[in-house]
């Protein structure tokens, strides 16, 4: 009996969506019974939780893959690759990371620049050259690690055995839009947070896939979020509706015209953005096809 490699990929992401959520709750208990007896200030507290967030994803992707060993047996599904290593093995690991930051950060510089010339970043004169960047960079550095290992590093990689790579593409970057739904935010960007989510999923998603499909790797794409969010919010400052416990270089204000009313997901609910965005994206995917990285769905292996 064989298991349709669609089905399979349907069910491998709903039990690591299952273990995400049970680990999820647990460490978000652990974390407000932890902070009030180590007195974490608020970027100690989301510097741990960062860091706790990425190693339950970690054991959740370990064990979705123990759980569905008997899956394999009762359906005579191929044994799989484990994600954790696979994703994380290179060689090259430093090199591409350097280079995934160094894309980040040029896209985001270019991005505000743009968004400046337009009218739509306006920073204050004042620059705080005082800043400590140190909690910036572990921070977000986390914050990559958990959310490539999340979207590239298990979801793309499950579904595109069972869809290939052109609609695992379309699949994980509306996933990662939309994940942001989770972020908080106050009066009109809420109601315009949707759109928002499709611009980060057009904008970031395809890009990040893109990335990842370079070496498939998560080096670069980790390297490429790392900056992007570090740049976005301790470099230029434009925090609204984002994260205000870190401190920035610039601090920049956003103008109607350009972005989405209210500002829903900063930078990223800009048009400037999502052009950027896709023209990277698509550059980065030349790079992906010319190293021949894309597949197609496992049961159309080997068709003409």
């Amino acid at each position: 009996m064989t298991l349709k490699p669609k089905l399979k990929s349907v069910i491998d992401c709903l039990v690591f969506f299952i273990l995400m959520s049970i680990t999820y709750v647990a460490i978000g208990y652990f974390t407000h019974w932890f902070v009030p007896i180590r007195k974490l200030n608020e970027s100690t507290f989301y510097i741990v939780f960062e860091f706790i967030l990425f190693a339950s994803i970690a054991v959740s992707i370990a064990g979705t893959q123990y759980f569905l060993i008997p899956l394999q047996k009762i359906f005579g599904t191929t044994k799989e690759n484990n994600v954790l290593m696979q994703s994380f093995a290179s060689n090259k690991w430093g090199p591409d990371l350097l280079l995934g930051f160094s894309i980040g950060a040029v896209f985001m510089t270019v991005t505000t620049a743009l968004a400046y010339l337009g009218g739509g970043y306006v920073p204050d004169p004042h620059i705080n050259l005082s800043i400590n960047l140190g909690v910036a960079l572990i921070f977000f550095l986390f914050v990559a690690m958990a959310e490539e290992l999340i979207f590239r590093g298990f979801i793309f990689q499950t579904c595109e055995r069972g869809f290939g790579t052109k609609w695992s593409i379309v699949i994980t970057s509306l996933l990662f839009g939309y994940f942001h739904m989770l972020n908080k935010l106050d009066g009109i960007a809420e109601d315009y947070k949707p759109l928002a989510c499709l611009f980060l999923a057009i904008e970031a998603g395809f890009l990040l896939n893109a990335a990842f499909l370079i070496r498939r790797s998560l080096w670069i794409p980790i390297g490429i979020h790392w900056s992007w969010n570090l740049f976005e919010t301790s470099i230029f400052g434009a925090k609204e509706g984002q994260i205000h416990f870190l401190p920035s270089l610039f601090t920049g204000h956003y103008q109607p015209g350009l972005f989405l009313p209210g500002f829903p997901m900063g930078m990223e609910s800009s048009y400037i953005t999502v052009a950027t965005g896709l023209i990277t994206g698509f550059i980065l995917m030349r790079f992906a096809k010319s190293n021949h990285n894309l597949q197609v769905p496992e049961n159309q292996k080997g068709q003409p």
